[in-house]
């Protein structure tokens, strides 16, 4: 019999999770666009505790389901509880109560290394890495004339409909943004544009942080009838122009090794891959 009882996150939980958020050093935090506080009261998400003798030892949570899929984004084992059963405890609930959603798939990064025997215990496997490029503040290179003309403009929240249906059919279902998602991450851009064709069909969008005058490319997607027509040079080339008006000193991008048509857009654009990786670990529910 197991020595921790598992159950459900409620809100009464709380301030027992930033406690062991902030006295463990194996925490797993991947939350994207949501402060912890905001992400625990996301309706979607599974989140359960591990409990022995009413003290909180672990939590494991899931976002909520992306087509059958999900992230597990928030990991927190207690320090005296790291080589116990703990793990594959809440793992073993967890798989219940995502198979009830029918999610099929789960993923995860390997932000730090102590998770990774946690990991292979759950029957995670590595399947890739997501990659950084970085490029410094020198001028863009010429523009080329491209195959379908668009028009690049600032996106208001009007466009977060369509910015949405963009994304979620220009990625596969792991990689799809939700819609609070987008909304949310439109609210805390520096830079969020739309491209439009000349009847005004929205096909491509992207949106870019700034922070102490570097800049960073969270996101672009364009709409699989739309791809490999210069519509995700146009919106890189307007972004980079954008953030040197800002005086930006270098701008960062990530991608999947795995996208080589993302990588050979951005090296055209003078990005050159800065050795960060980070890796990504999936399993099949």
């Amino acid at each position: 019999m197991s020595a921790y009882t598992i159950v459900p996150y409620e809100r009464k939980h709380r301030q027992a999770i930033f406690d062991l958020i902030f006295e463990s050093h194996n925490t797993h935090i991947h939350l994207d666009w949501h402060r912890s506080d905001e992400w625990l009261e996301l309706e979607d998400n599974t989140i359960l505790l591990a409990f022995a003798d009413d003290s909180l030892h672990g939590v494991m949570g899931f976002a909520g389901p992306l087509v059958q899929t999900c992230w597990l984004r928030l990991l927190i084992i207690a320090d005296e509880a790291i080589d116990s059963s703990i793990t594959l405890d809440l793992w073993h609930a967890a798989k219940v109560a995502l198979r009830g959603q029918n999610i099929h798939k789960i993923a995860v990064l390997l932000l730090e290394d102590w998770a990774r025997k946690l990991y292979k215990a759950m029957g995670l496997t590595h399947v890739e890495n997501i990659i950084t490029l970085s490029r410094g503040g020198q001028l863009p290179p010429e523009r080329k004339e491209r195959k379908l003309a668009v028009t690049v403009q600032l996106a208001s929240v009007d466009h977060i409909a369509q910015m949405v249906a963009i994304d979620n059919s220009a990625f596969d279902p792991i990689w799809q943004m939700t819609t609070d998602e987008i909304r949310r991450a439109k609210k805390l851009a520096a830079v969020c544009t739309i491209a439009r064709t000349p009847d005004s069909t929205a096909i491509g969008y992207q949106l870019s942080t700034l922070y102490n005058r570097s800049g960073h490319l969270a996101r672009i997607a364009v709409s699989p009838n739309a791809q490999n027509m210069g519509v995700g040079a146009a919106l890189l080339d307007d972004l980079l122009w954008r953030l040197m008006r800002r005086e930006t000193r270098g701008v960062t991008v990530n991608t999947q090794s795995t996208n080589w048509r993302s990588q050979r857009l951005y090296q055209h654009y003078g990005f050159r891959r800065n050795g960060h990786s980070i890796p990504v670990w999936m399993a099949k529910l």
